[in-house]
């Protein structure tokens, strides 16, 4: 049921919207016809309204995907981190434990004359 929800969350508003739209348009006529006051109000803003509350809805769902989809990446690379931790090889430790036993100094220089 809760299960990619920011694609039901898109899906439904693309639904509301359209058919908040479809019915503004409708009152709007008849409230026109039979005279009524707010008829060409709402004729002009009902769809106007569904439309731009349509954007934030959908975006929200876009914004749950988006999210999601975050997630699941950041999971790769974490679990991709882990797996590089435990088979990391010694060597890089062994190379520094030899260069600070030779004559006692840090550094090494191989291009001994």
């Amino acid at each position: 049921m809760f299960n990619d929800i920011g694609e039901k969350i898109k899906n439904l508003t693309k639904i509301i919207s359209v058919l908040g739209i479809v019915i503004s348009v409708i009152v709007g006529i008849v409230g026109i016809i039979d005279e009524a006051p707010g008829g060409v109000l709402i004729l002009l803003f009902g769809p106007l309204l569904f439309w731009i509350g349509g954007f934030a809805l959908y975006g929200f769902g876009e914004l749950i995907d988006r999210t999601v989809s975050i997630d699941e990446k950041l999971s790769d690379i974490y679990i991709y981190i882990n797996i590089e931790k435990r088979n990391k090889t010694p060597y890089a430790s062994k190379k520094t434990a030899n260069s600070t036993a030779n004559d006692g100094n840090s550094t090494v220089n191989s291009n001994k004359d």
